[in-house]
């Protein structure tokens, strides 16, 4: 429905229209709701409404009942529809000035008729529908209602909801206004704009209409182009309002922080440089808003070179077609105001810069920052001018022949333009840098508002690709920013293995060649998006990145783009590690080959890198690497290329002998482990005879224990493994797990290995494993002292110290194994034959 005025004819014969008011109301009745989106979310307007939808299966039709904050006339009805919880027809019914009734679904309502709503299936479910109707009726009302009938099917209503973003009621003012109605009482204009901004653009609305009835045009010229520019500065407040309300409901209260400073910045800059309170006159009449040298000039005129002003061509002010602009249960997306768009549709559209300022041949651009969110909200070149400078040059930000794309770019971008819409597309094929960035966040914005598909994925990677390739800085830094959140964030459950494959195909060359740049700031973006790339969850699956990564170089690869490539290889092994599936692309064969690739680069920094590859792959497989290089002799040591490398392998040889003696003693342990797993021991055990050709395989004195130190020619192989597992004193067992363990490490496995650990904890004073039920009583008791763990006596710790209290059988008195300590048949000669442990048992010691 158009937007209809309550007009009258006087008797001069012109048109006289009253003014509307804006009415308060609250929603007093529903006939049902959603938790999150209740009805009295209709009450306010602002971009962080969440708006209104049904149960979900509701029934048919769904009332809301509005009552007035004061009985008023009725003019007009402003209802915002949601994206894709779109009623078929919306009722509208005139309710009583005052209600007798308890109920207020009892009340009587008097019918007007009805508006029908689109299915949007035209805009993919991106756009919101906003309809304005006059009422007809002079009758004053305290009520009003609205009736919602069944909702228009598609795939994003699963459950037939209904839903309404926000309702604005208009009322007839007490004084007529010749003027023309404001673009500012809209709800478009409510819903989408910062209410403190939208405050002081009323208000400078008001001062605007007062200076042109006193012939103060300079000032209403001010005023004007004050306007525009706040009302954009308002939309960016919006944005941020909302991402602000979203990072606070995820908990990300850092973000949450950064968005408020912006808008304070943003704030405080535009007030400043606006001089927003000169402008209001609140103290009275200010001189200086009447002189010619102004800052701010009318942004309907552009200054040529001989300084006359000319009017903008005609073909300059064709309408611009309502473009679908994305949406989700919180969005904000700014508005364009023009007196036709608002006459002829009420669809929202998309943002369209207009009345920006900006010095004449101004020398310097905003650095770029390393991160979106420095790039979330910029400051508007209002807040950016030098006040001290007088010669200024007012154009629009936007000039239509920068933004018009030839026949060939729109079929390139065919795709794009079909899921994003026109407008958003024609950002990115700007010669502008501005645009660009203005259209890689409203791309953001779109991806946050809507699940992602193949489709959307598609067209975003195209519009990504393009805007990684631009030479400026700052579109190519945000770009790749949102490279990042395209494969981190928006990869939904709708989106296929291929097309991912597809998208990080096409925009991985780009970044790679990107990382060989000489700036470096460009070098380093490009490689920090690489690595997060490869980091993200759901392409460590597909191993694209790796297996791009690790092709051997040759001779004549780029010295720059050899050393980033072998750098994020270097990255990725100390951060993901190495693989042995060869469709990682990070095997040991692999990496082996592809650092040995690089140690014949002309480039000494591209060879430094591939030693240290070498040296990482090496600490997992020496075969491989050595197999790559040259034999390790004295001709080769003689190479520079090799000798330090040889020396680094060697070091590496010599760390693990070192490992290998020291874990030793934890082998015969696990071979303990893995007698006493194959062996029943009880108290009576099976007779075990050990003849003397039983293989010895331990090196040195391999008759005696390395624990006890203890001798006998019984102690083969099999003979050590059941001293150990039954009587060596510095040995014992594990009262829960029955692992054979030193005595004084009982306490580091009870606490940390053991798999009943949880019923212990660990005594920070000395050290030993307490049971938790006797953990206070212990702590309240310990000085610190290191205790025998069998009969609690207090210890030096030192190997000498418990060896005297372990061996002698006596000190310790209840050690577990006292009674075998100083069998006599350990220490005696071993028969010729065998011996059973059965009648070795039977003795006492």
């Amino acid at each position: 429905e158009n937007i209809v005025l309550c007009c009258f004819l006087t008797t001069e014969g012109r048109s006289l229209i009253f003014a509307l008011e804006k009415i308060s109301f609250n929603v007093v009745y529903a006939s049902s709701e959603e938790d999150k989106f209740r009805a009295s979310e209709l009450n306010d307007h602002g971009p962080t409404v969440r708006g209104w939808q049904s149960a979900k299966e509701c029934g048919f039709p769904q009332e809301i009942i509005l009552r007035l904050e004061t009985p008023t006339v009725l003019s007009q009805v402003q209802i915002l529809a949601h994206q894709y919880l779109i009623p078929s027809r919306i009722e509208l019914w005139l309710g009583p000035e005052t209600s007798e009734f308890e109920e207020f679904n009892d009340l009587p309502f008097e019918y007007l008729g009805y508006v029908t709503l689109a299915d949007n299936r035209s805009s993919s479910y991106k756009s919101r529908e906003l309809k304005s109707v006059a009422i007809p009726s002079p009758d004053r009302t305290g009520f009003f209602k609205l009736s919602l009938h069944v909702n228009h099917e598609n795939v994003h209503n699963v459950y037939n909801q209904v839903g309404l973003v926000a309702v604005q009621l208009l009322g007839d003012g007490k004084e007529p206004n010749t003027s023309e109605p404001s673009i500012f009482d809209d709800l478009s204009f409510e819903m989408y704009v910062d209410k403190e901004v939208a405050q002081i653009i009323r208000k400078m609305e008001i001062k605007k209409e007062e200076a042109v009835k006193v012939e103060r045009f300079r000032y209403a010229a001010k005023l004007k182009a004050a306007m525009l520019t706040l009302r954009e500065v308002g939309e960016r407040l919006g944005r941020l309002e909302v991402g602000k309300v979203h990072a606070i409901a995820a908990e990300d209260y850092s973000r949450a922080n950064r968005k408020k400073e912006q808008m304070d910045l943003l704030r405080h800059e535009t007030y400043m440089n606006l001089e927003v309170t000169d402008l209001l006159e609140e103290s009275g009449m200010v001189a200086k808003n009447d002189t010619a040298n102004s800052e701010v000039t009318d942004s309907n005129t552009t200054l040529s070179e001989d300084g006359g002003a000319r009017t903008p061509d005609a073909a300059g002010k064709e309408e611009i077609p309502p473009t679908p602009a994305p949406f989700d249960n919180t969005p904000v997306s700014p508005l364009h105001y023009t007196p036709a768009v608002t006459k002829i549709t009420p669809t929202i559209v998309q943002p369209i810069r207009t009345g920006s300022l900006r010095k004449k041949k101004s020398g310097t651009t905003p650095s770029a920052r390393n991160s979106y969110e420095a790039y979330d909200e910029r400051i508007i070149p209002a807040a950016q001018r030098n006040v001290s400078v007088t010669m200024k040059e007012t154009t629009t930000n936007i000039n239509p022949s920068c933004l018009k794309m030839n026949e060939r770019e729109k079929k390139q971008a065919s795709l794009p333009i079909q899921v994003f819409g026109n407008p958003l597309v024609e950002k990115f094929f700007s010669r502008q840098y501005v645009d660009k960035e203005d259209g890689l966040r409203d791309l953001e914005c779109i991806l946050e508002s809507q699940e992602t598909t193949n489709k959307v994925f598609r067209a975003a990677t195209f519009l990504l690709h393009r805007a990684l390739r631009d030479k400026v800085t700052s579109v190519y830094t945000i770009a790749a920013t949102m490279t990042v959140h395209l494969f981190t964030k928006y990869v939904g459950p709708r989106i296929t293995t291929s097309e991912l494959t597809r998208s990080v195909e096409k925009l991985l060359p780009e970044l790679f060649s990107k990382s060989g740049d000489p700036t470096p700031r460009v070098h380093n973006t490009a490689v920090h998006t690489i690595l997060s790339l490869a980091h993200a969850t759901d392409l460590r699956k597909l191993n694209i990145i790796p297996v791009y990564l690790t092709r051997a170089l040759t001779a004549s690869s780029h010295p720059r783009m050899a050393l980033s490539k072998l750098e994020m290889v270097e990255q990725l092994i100390l951060s993901l590690g190495i693989s042995s599936s060869k469709e990682t692309g990070m095997t040991c064969r692999t990496l082996a080959e592809f650092g040995a690739s690089g140690l014949h680069h002309p480039a000494e920094a591209v060879r430094k890198v591939a030693e240290r590859i070498l040296i990482l792959v090496y600490r997992v497989n020496p075969r491989l690497v050595r197999k790559q290089l040259p034999p390790d002799d004295d001709i080769t040591r003689r190479n520079l290329l090799y000798r330090q490398l040889m020396k680094e392998f060697d070091k590496i040889d010599l760390e693990v002998k070192r490992e290998m003696n020291g874990q030793q003693r934890s082998a015969l342990k696990s071979s303990v482990s893995t007698y006493a797993a194959s062996t029943v021991v009880d108290t009576q055990p099976d007779s075990i005879e050990l003849g003397p050709d039983t293989p010895n395989s331990l090196p040195g004195s391999n008759k005696q224990c390395i624990f006890c130190f203890q001798i006998c020619d019984n102690f083969t192989e099999e003979g050590l493994n059941i001293h150990y597992w039954k009587y060596c004193p510095m040995l014992t067992r594990c009262i829960h797990c029955q692992e054979v363990l030193e005595a004084t490490g009982i306490h580091k496995h009870l606490s940390k290995d053991c798999d009943y650990k949880d019923l212990y904890r660990t005594c920070e004073r000395c050290g030993e494993a307490v049971v938790l039920d006797h953990y206070v009583q212990h702590v309240d008791s310990c000085n610190g002292e290191v205790r025998c763990p069998f009969c609690q006596v207090v210890v030096d710790n030192t190997d000498a110290s418990w060896r005297n209290h372990l061996l002698d059988g006596k000190t310790c008195s209840k050690h577990p194994r006292s009674k075998y300590i100083n069998r006599s048949e350990l220490v005696r000669p071993a028969k010729p034959r065998s011996i059973s442990l059965g009648r070795r048992s039977a003795r006492t010691p």
